[in-house]
């Protein structure tokens, strides 16, 4: 990978997959395949494999506790590159034990042998200082009875951690969804096997668990892996010609119409946002929406130091 820091230390695994190159500090739109080829013998790497030997860590500034007001976004507003570039997305409100949550979202949410779909919305939080804007997913509990708005919201398989989702490898745009969320990274690998002609199956496999959850030879990979987001992928990034550690990353699948191929869109998070809980405050004003406050920590240098998109070659 030329002028890149990235390939001095890095030293793969011995199933010998490339690493599509990663630029810092802006978006990768050189459309790099991050197709491997159908191989039942690729694997994930494990233990110190699985880091950049010589990076140093991302240092936060000191957090921040405060509550902000939120404010419904559209899911288009935040899942655009200039957004992805900019404004970290964040999974921790797809949480039942910080949010109320119907069973029938939490059996999905639990379902770590094929997952599930559910409708997805998204707030934004824009903190009063200096720190950049952020958003996060949630989910619209249609089994509460709680109604999608069709210009806010999209329909979209959930992937468990430490579990998969069997999505079909081209879908009916009529009737299937065309994303796939899961939870956030720091250290797990978000994965694609080609179970056959029609299904893929996308896993969240834990960091640390590669073996367990993947590895294994007695777990069912279908025709083999076709691609594999690993630590290394999300986990780093360049800066001052130094390899820095960000831990973070967002990861999720959109399905490109027109090249009729799901595709990878990830980034990378230093100093990742936590929101903590969020609660409803009515307003004094009858025909106003309730008010969602959201308790969170935040770091004054929080910020999206790479994004990447990779079309999904299933070939």
């Amino acid at each position: 990978m030329p002028n890149s820091k990235y390939s001095e230390k890095v030293n793969h695994s011995a199933n010998g997959a490339e690493k599509c190159s990663i630029h810092s500090n802006q978006y990768n739109m050189n459309n790099c395949t991050l197709g491997l080829g159908l191989d039942l013998n690729k694997k994930l790497r494990t233990g110190n494999e699985r880091n950049i030997e010589g990076a140093q860590p991302f240092i936060p500034s000191p957090s921040k506790q405060k509550q902000y007001s939120t404010s419904p976004i559209a899911m288009a507003d935040i899942l655009n590159e200039s957004a992805l570039t900019s404004q970290p997305i964040i999974t921790d409100l797809i949480n039942p034990q910080k949010i109320k949550m119907s069973d029938g979202v939490k059996n999905i949410l639990n379902n770590k042998e094929g997952g599930g779909d559910l409708v997805f919305k998204a707030l934004q939080i824009k903190p009063s200082d200096e720190t950049l804007p952020f958003n996060a997913l949630k989910i619209v509990d249609t089994y509460q009875e709680e109604m999608p708005n069709k210009d806010m919201s999209i329909s979209a398989y959930w992937a468990p951690q430490g579990g998969y989702v069997d999505i079909p490898a081209q879908p009916d745009i009529s009737r299937n969804p065309q994303y796939v969320f899961t939870p956030n990274f720091s250290g797990c690998s978000f994965v694609v096997d080609k179970m056959n002609e029609d299904t893929l199956r996308v896993r969240h496999v834990q960091g640390g668990q590669e073996d367990v959850e993947y590895n294994n030879q007695n777990i069912d990979h279908g025709m083999g892996m076709i691609t594999a987001m690993e630590f290394r992928d999300y986990g780093y990034h360049e800066a001052d010609d130094k390899v820095i550690e960000n831990t973070y990353g967002f990861a999720f699948l959109k399905f490109n119409q027109e090249k009729k191929q799901w595709q990878l869109h990830y980034q990378k998070i230093a100093a990742a946002p936590n929101i903590i809980n969020i609660k409803t405050k009515s307003s004094w004003l009858s025909f106003n929406k309730p008010l969602i406050e959201a308790d969170t920590f935040t770091f004054k240098n929080m910020k999206v130091p790479g994004y990447s998109r990779k079309d999904i070659n299933d070939n």
